[in-house]
């Protein structure tokens, strides 16, 4: 599953190898793209996750290089393997720590080998945000997601994302069938359609972003049979943006709901 030597452009930043960039998947780099490499290895600034001990979001920081910043000193380090560690505090309580472990090698890349931390933690508080909005077979199916994502799992962790996509997908046709209009013009042939029809159709239900850009999600009319675990690697960050513009959407509309119940039951109140 090793990466090809990845452009500048592709080559990961600080902040997506602390959070996004699934562990043990090696990205390589060229020299249009070495500055990145060291500006990891000497990172100083903050992260932005999820404190387990706050059990909230918290913004951590990191003061101190690990290594040397001089660029001959670190060509020297990296013949060899060389593990570098990055150790951030959370700004709400120093003594809770966010550390991210990284296998550096000139000829193998970058590898994400540890992080605390998890994915899974991490989705923790994302989770307590939808959990108004996603059930709780889905709420499990998105944790197992991330925690197979983050240690290299592409086709299993796409399997748990793509049946909660398919789920709110289905929510807004049912949703979408209270409408006559669009019941005489897409009714008939939407259960025909493959994913990507299907969520044009539903332009009036889903989110707009989501809509608009079909790379999203349209890999999904396509099947996953036969990609590899490097390709499932690569669409599960797509993936899990549809997922959070469905939820996102779904949730804004409900505080929306409650708010308006809320000024009714205060105006009922008035008037009596």
């Amino acid at each position: 599953m090793e990466q090809d030597q990845v452009s500048d452009n592709d080559f990961p930043t600080p902040s997506e190898f602390f959070l996004s960039v699934a562990m043990y998947e090696p990205y390589k780099w060229n020299d249009a793209s070495f500055d990145k490499v060291l500006d990891l290895s000497k990172f100083t600034g903050s992260i932005d996750t999820y404190c387990v001990e706050c059990k909230d979001r918290s913004l951590f920081v990191a003061e101190y290089p690990p290594i040397s910043a001089v660029r001959e000193d670190f060509h020297a380090k990296i013949q060899k393997p060389f593990i570098c560690v990055i150790e951030a505090k959370c700004s709400r309580v120093k003594q809770h720590i966010a550390c991210y472990v990284f296998r550096i090698h000139e000829k193998d890349g970058v590898t994400k080998i540890g992080q605390y931390p998890s994915a899974a933690d991490a989705a923790k508080q994302e989770l307590k945000n939808y959990r108004k909005v996603l059930n709780e077979e889905h709420q499990k199916g998105y944790t197992k997601a991330l925690g197979l994502f983050s240690h290299g799992v592409g086709a299993g962790s796409i399997v748990y994302l793509r049946k909660i996509f398919e789920h709110l997908v289905e929510e807004a046709y049912q949703e979408a069938r209270k409408d006559e209009v669009w019941m005489s013009t897409h009714g008939e042939a939407y259960p025909t359609l493959k994913m990507a029809n299907k969520v044009a159709t539903l332009e009036d239900f889903l989110p707009s972003d989501l809509v608009q850009h079909p790379r999203l999600y349209g890999f999904l009319s396509q099947g996953l049979h036969g990609r590899s675990e490097e390709e499932c690697l690569k669409l599960f960050p797509m993936l899990r943006l549809a997922i959070e513009f469905i939820l996102s959407q779904k949730l804004e509309r409900l505080n929306a709901k409650q708010r308006r119940e809320e000024l009714e039951k205060l105006l009922n109140s008035t008037q009596a």
